[in-house]
């Protein structure tokens, strides 16, 4: 009886060294993309401004899908295929050409053929289609837009916020007219966007981190949606892919101390959601706070900017 417990006891104990030098199990490849591409698809159905572009059955889910792409291509060392899915976006929306203007400041030669050759293909063909006048009223129609603004709560600019704080027009419902200019909105949109644009084109000594590039392409497209008169909720369906981008980078490295990953996950909850419940706020001066989505936007600008240089 006393060799049988004697050899039961030495099992137990060859097998809980052994269990103990052995490698922890991994999942295979193959079980891990298919849980990354759960959770990717997982994360962008319960995206909020991905989901409304879709229900609204805009363009827009073409916007936030090309720069998503354009995105990954950079990250995957494709600069040239980068450029043309940059520059597909710029004949959606004008604003981000200044994607290809990064691009000559960066040096990012392949990047600026890809984008021009793109650009330059859909701009011909448009006029050939349309004609040159239907190209330069569409310029008149973006100065009377910028002039302007909206003030409708789901306007996520500060051109929005400014609006909203002073009254000048409808907050929580939708006007067939824009507001009428305001000089104060007016000059304060054209500053603010000035310097976000400003400060995302501005040469920064890149950091030596190889996401540090692709996190200065992202900062350029957020940029651009952030510093437009008018940013839709659903514009803001282009961060998931940079949070995507974020989260790897931020973890390796806390660029603002032990702060960095909470203000990332605030900023994905503030982007992520719509907040009715700051309706309430809409007549009086808390009403800034109606522009949720916009404070996680400048949020992710930060934290780009620190990931991208030294």
């Amino acid at each position: 009886m006393r060799k049988h417990r004697n050899a039961v006891a030495g099992m137990k104990s060859h097998v809980i060294t052994s269990s103990a030098r052995r490698p922890p199990l991994s999942p295979s490849p193959k079980t891990r993309d298919a849980a990354i591409a759960l959770l990717a698809l997982l994360f962008t159905l319960s995206y909020y401004p991905a989901m409304r572009a879709y229900r609204n059955g805009q363009i827009q889910t073409w916007i936030n899908g090309l720069f998503a792409a354009s995105l990954l291509a950079y990250v995957s060392g494709r600069r040239g295929a980068s450029g043309a899915l940059a520059g597909a976006l710029c004949l959606i929306k004008p604003q981000y050409a200044l994607l290809a203007l990064w691009g000559v400041l960066r040096r990012e030669w392949a990047f600026v053929r890809g984008s021009l050759a793109v650009c330059a293909l859909g701009l011909l063909t448009s006029v050939a289609l349309f004609g040159l006048a239907a190209h330069v009223e569409y310029l008149g129609v973006l100065r009377f837009i910028a002039d302007r603004g909206e003030s409708f709560y789901p306007n996520q600019s500060l051109n929005g916020l400014l609006n909203r704080a002073l009254g000048n027009g409808q907050n929580l419902a939708w006007m067939d007219a824009m507001p009428e200019p305001h000089p104060v909105v007016r000059s304060l949109t054209w500053l603010s966007s000035a310097l976000l644009l400003l400060w995302a084109l501005w040469p920064r000594r890149r950091s030596e981190e190889p996401d540090a590039a692709a996190a200065d392409l992202a900062m350029m497209g957020v940029a651009c949606t952030v510093a437009s008169p008018i940013a839709w909720e659903h514009h803001y369906g282009l961060l998931l892919p940079v949070f995507a981008l974020l989260l790897p980078a931020l973890r390796e490295r806390r660029v603002l101390g032990r702060a960095t990953l909470p203000l990332l996950a605030a900023a994905f909850v503030l982007t992520s959601h719509t907040l009715r419940a700051t309706d309430a706020l809409a007549n009086t001066p808390w009403n800034f706070l109606q522009s949720y989505i916009l404070m996680g936007a400048l949020v992710v600008l930060v934290l780009l900017d620190r990931v991208r240089t030294r």
